[in-house]
């Protein structure tokens, strides 16, 4: 955490091309210019102290030397689109040649084999590698492009980033992988130091090179914990579940709706609870609740606790009633 809030005082405080003038436009909701890519902060920390726990495994360590560089291209990506020289078409290429990297690489350590079981709902799924490595790249496709949709307002993102990295933290380490849990308990503490400097009014925002890194970083994590640690896909999506709906519910929507679903927008639940007056302290510390409270549920599935099906339903109807709060909300401000 020190060392984060160290870069970043530097990087706020100091005259650098690393950080980009946000200049704000018809999708933002920010009224001020900060500077963005404040996220590399987080990354050069976790990437110095993962550095430093990695203990090499004999006749391996180039595959995992390979699965740390494809999800530090991750950042590169998003450092030159923080610069505005990827095209969408360029960064969705970049995405899936990391991810085909991440996915290859994980074969040939023997952390996915060639059909492999894949559990959730209490049940193990016997899946061919065929029809479980498309699912997963979407998957983690989705889950480095939603960050980056939900990074829209002061604090959000650093919540969501705390609150899961903190879990997983404690999920690896009580699974017996020290090295993952440890890197985990890192970057919550890099997103916690990270949040002092992006809450309302912020002073930096992650940009794309932390959105796009932190959203391939969860998504992997997701993608590790149910095929090489057994544990319970459906507690990930209840984790990482505030970002998931909001993004997925609103796509839906969009789509539904006949809108340009791949244009920017400002139609999130969090943007119209901004664009219907509340702060963006309000809506990033209701946000925490959230994240937590669907942290807890997801730490009981893990558990054993209950029956899965009890925890993702109580979440996300609990997400479901919320998006009819913003639309009360919404109601209540238009008469």
């Amino acid at each position: 955490m020190a060392g984060c809030a160290v870069i970043l005082a530097g990087l706020v405080h100091c005259r650098n091309s690393i950080l980009v003038e946000d200049i704000p436009n018809e999708r933002s909701l920010h009224t001020g210019t900060a500077r963005r890519g404040g996220g590399i902060a987080i990354i050069m920390t976790v990437a110095v102290i993962a550095g430093w726990l990695w203990v090499p495994e004999p006749g391996k360590w180039t595959w995992q030397l390979i699965i740390g560089a494809s999800l530090l291209g991750y950042a590169v990506i998003g450092l030159l689109d923080d610069r505005n020289l990827l095209s969408i078409s360029q960064r969705l290429v970049a995405q899936t040649i990391f991810a085909g990297g991440l996915f290859v690489t994980a074969i040939q350590i023997g952390w996915i084999q060639p059909a492999d079981y894949f559990p959730i709902f209490k049940q193990t799924l016997f899946l061919p590698l065929w029809l479980l490595l498309p699912a997963l790249g979407l998957w983690l496709l989705w889950m480095v492009n939603l960050f980056n949709f939900m990074d829209g307002i002061d604090g959000l993102a650093a919540v969501q980033a705390v609150v899961a990295a903190s879990t997983l933290g404690f999920w690896f380490y009580a699974n017996g992988e020290t090295f993952l849990g440890l890197v985990n308990f890192s970057l919550a503490g890099s997103a916690l130091a990270f949040a002092l400097f992006n809450w309302s009014p912020a002073r930096v925002f992650l940009g794309d090179v932390g959105s796009l890194s932190l959203g391939a970083w969860f998504g992997w994590m997701s993608i590790l914990g149910a095929i090489s640690g057994k544990l319970p896909f459906e507690a990930f999506l209840l984790l990482y579940g505030l970002f998931v709906f909001d993004a997925s519910y609103t796509l839906v929507v969009r789509i539904i709706r006949g809108e340009d679903w791949w244009r920017g927008h400002r139609n999130h639940l969090y943007q119209r609870l901004v664009r219907a007056g509340w702060s963006h302290k309000k809506v990033s510390a209701v946000s925490l609740v959230g994240c937590i409270t669907l942290a807890t549920l997801a730490s009981l599935n893990v558990s054993g606790a209950g029956h899965p099906v009890l925890w993702i339903s109580i979440g996300f109807l609990g997400l479901a009633v919320a998006a009819g709060q913003v639309r009360r909300i919404e109601a209540k401000i238009k008469r």
